[in-house]
């Protein structure tokens, strides 16, 4: 203030205390934490510009200015202050915050069915909860968890304790096996007596199957026969079978013919199914004797009238002696 002099003056010259800018708050509070937390400083007096050091400094207006929230990559202590014209700065707040690693979690895609693990990222120490689903046709077998060094992690009821680095989970799902039951109806099964399948691989029924008497048709799904035949059990099927043996009896031909031909007549050559029964019958003609009935030149009755169980093929011949 100048001014001319022309009389006594008595002048006062008045003074305001300055207000101070009030202390910056962090969010969160000082203590331990994961990798990656965000940390926000915040100042109650409207308009206050924050300065911040993590180096270990005392912060000045010349430190870094706050704009946004401070990543934790490592064990870090921040100090900060606050400032505003025509007000005294701030004290220097200080927060100092242990950074633990957190470690990831990757779930191996596998065939079978797929799985999951919870959380799937976690401090060391941390429990990892996993979880199998098994596709149709497969079952859960076992965890794998390795760790980032290649030491495999122990697992027990379905959760691990997470190591000191990264892990990668594979599960195993195992196909399911189902039996196969055959119903042969009085055949048997000479070779390819396959009792189970597994999904995803199949079967192929046995062929080698035999009935005295009988042709092998043959493997039906039902016991009354009825669709198509089953060669095989196909890959996408599940579930335990059960297949029944078609037969068709087997037709013989009964040859019968007269030795000489002028000896006699004969009767009841034919065809005739398995395991029934036929008669042959000679006539000896005027002059004749009837002798035997001989196959392969072995006598096989000396009864005109022959009865017998039709086997095989049958070639007979009705012998007549001359009188």
């Amino acid at each position: 203030y100048t001014f001319t002099v022309t009389d006594n003056r008595t002048l006062v010259a008045n003074f305001t205390q300055m207000e101070t800018v009030a202390t910056p708050t962090f969010t969160p509070a000082a203590g331990t934490y994961v990798d990656g937390t965000d940390v926000t400083i915040e100042c109650t007096t409207p308009g206050a510009s924050i300065y911040y050091t993590t180096d270990g400094t005392e912060p000045t207006v010349n430190s870094t200015l706050y704009t946004a929230p401070i990543a934790l990559d490592a064990t870090t202590t921040i100090k900060a202050m606050a400032a505003k014209t025509n007000m005294l700065n701030s004290e220097v707040a200080t927060a100092t915050y242990r950074v633990v690693p957190t470690w990831n979690v990757t779930v191996a895609d596998v065939d079978g069915g797929s799985a999951t693990a919870n959380p799937t990222a976690d401090t060391t120490g941390a429990v990892i909860m996993l979880t199998a689903t098994p596709d149709n046709g497969y079952h859960f077998g076992s965890w794998t968890v390795i760790s980032g060094n290649g030491a495999q992690v122990n697992v027990a009821g379905d959760q691990f304790v997470m190591p000191a680095s990264d892990v990668t989970v594979t599960p195993t799902f195992v196909p399911d096996q189902y039996t196969i039951t055959y119903n042969t109806n009085g055949g048997t099964i000479n070779s390819g007596n396959v009792t189970t399948y597994t999904y995803g691989v199949g079967a192929t029924l046995p062929t080698d199957v035999t009935k005295t008497g009988y042709t092998f048709n043959g493997w039906y799904g039902n016991a009354n026969l009825t669709g198509d035949a089953v060669a095989e059990v196909a890959d996408t099927e599940m579930g335990n079978k059960e297949f029944w043996a078609k037969w068709s009896v087997n037709a013989y031909t009964v040859t019968a013919t007269a030795s000489p031909a002028a000896g006699g007549a004969v009767t009841g050559a034919g065809t005739y199914n398995y395991n029934t029964s036929a008669t042959v019958s000679a006539t000896a003609a005027d002059g004749y004797l009837f002798s035997n009935w001989t196959e392969n030149e072995n006598v096989v009755s000396t009864d005109a009238s022959y009865t017998f169980t039709v086997t095989d093929n049958r070639t007979l011949v009705a012998n007549f002696t001359q009188m």
